[in-house]
């Protein structure tokens, strides 16, 4: 069966998260991803703990779908090979420090001289051109600096860093949509393009999007809340028998329905209470109550009564609950998986369900420069004494 990217390549010049967490993505919708690396020591993420025999188990999950072959891109020769693949492949991604690229006469400007029709992402903390963009950035770097640290964690405690990669989850993701829209232009057009890709612009402008009406429409600053969504009450997490619940009342009607089901009817025509806004300014009040309901029952018994009540609610899971969960396990996004060298280990499965063009995992994560012999000689037709020659001068 055909997959949904089948016939595009692209060479993968990025490495450890942001631009892996992209390329997997393309490899999973069937694109042929060719990773560039360099020679005996191959990309960051190799050496990143922790270790299942030789290998790093991070890279693992991050490079299935793809192959890898070793290149010199500081040598001359390993340049003109970087550009004779260029002119058979579909879209370059590359995630070092602006300007690198340009050092090594690798830049978009240089490519496309050679073909004109290169998709061609920079992604980078900052973006190619401003202030920042000189700036060294992980991904508590962008986090720090997009607004994320100081909307997150308690009213009164310090800013923090959320649970997550957000950063380089959010600008692996809106890399793919990019390229995306880049392919279907260049498909309509054959044009291709140059796309400048921020980590910090992706982060803001989830941050920008949920918080814009309140600062320019009332001149409110967001602040840290912990839990709560204002103005709406109660949202929170409330600790059952056998550990934590989260509830979640946006509406009016919500609330009479919680208050049902707690059988706190007494309280539905509180004149005060039956407004979101005048509910918030008695959050204390509110938590206290819907806590002592919940304290004497179990996690399951108020998801039962929520449920039946039709009240948005859920037990707060644990990383060792979902990767038992029935419902994640159902919809196969936690695989069993063979790696060579290594034997059979899960990793995460894909969140795209098609129903004609399905994702499959059929390559395992590449050994250094595992494809070099079919790349180098089945792509570029090189013999094998031209290939000898060029791991003997360390360009491969």
């Amino acid at each position: 069966m055909a997959k949904i990217l089948e016939g595009v390549r692209i060479l993968d010049l990025s490495q450890v998260g942001v631009g892996p967490f992209c390329t997997r993505m393309f490899g999973d919708f069937g694109a042929e991803v060719i990773k560039i690396e360099r020679p005996e020591t191959g990309e960051a993420a190799r050496s990143l703990p922790p270790y299942l025999k030789d290998w790093s188990y991070y890279f693992i999950v991050m490079n299935t779908n793809k192959k890898s072959i070793t290149l010199n891109l500081k040598s001359e020769k390993g340049k003109d090979i970087f550009k004779e693949l260029t002119k058979k492949s579909h879209v370059i991604i590359e995630n070092y420090l602006p300007g690198v690229m340009k050092r090594l006469k690798l830049s978009y400007d240089e490519v496309r001289e050679v073909n004109p029709g290169i998709i061609y992402l920079s992604m980078s903390g900052f973006g190619q051109h401003g202030p920042y963009s000189h700036f060294p950035a992980y991904d508590p770097i962008i986090q720090a600096m997009s607004g994320v640290m100081d909307l997150t964690g308690e009213a009164d405690g310090p800013p923090l860093r959320a649970g997550m990669g957000v950063a380089d989850w959010l600008g692996g993701s809106f890399a793919a949509i990019a390229i995306l829209g880049a392919l279907f232009h260049m498909k309509n057009s054959g044009q291709g393009q140059y796309i400048d890709l921020s980590m910090q612009d992706c982060v803001w402008q989830l941050i920008a999007q949920e918080n814009f009406s309140h600062y320019f429409a009332k001149g409110e600053t967001p602040k840290r809340s912990g839990n709560l969504i204002p103005p709406f009450a109660p949202v929170n997490s409330y600790k059952a028998k056998d550990g934590y619940i989260f509830i979640s009342v946006i509406s009016n009607i919500e609330w009479t329905r919680l208050l049902r089901a707690m059988e706190k009817e007494e309280l539905i025509d509180d004149p005060v209470l039956s407004h979101a806004s005048e509910r918030r300014k008695r959050l204390d009040e509110i938590d206290r109550i819907v806590q002592e309901w919940v304290g004497e029952r179990t996690i399951k018994e108020v998801q039962d009564k929520c449920l039946e009540a039709d009240v948005p609610s859920g037990p707060v899971l644990t990383f060792s609950d979902l990767i038992n969960n029935p419902h994640l396990m159902g919809r196969e996004m936690i695989v069993d998986f063979k790696q060579p060298g290594v034997g059979k280990i899960k990793i995460p499965g894909s969140p795209f369900k098609f129903s004609e063009t399905p994702v499959e995992f059929k390559l395992p994560a590449p050994s250094l420069g595992e494809h070099n012999a079919e790349v180098y000689s089945q792509l570029l037709g090189l013999s094998q004494e031209e290939m000898g020659r060029l791991e003997e001068e360390k360009i491969i």
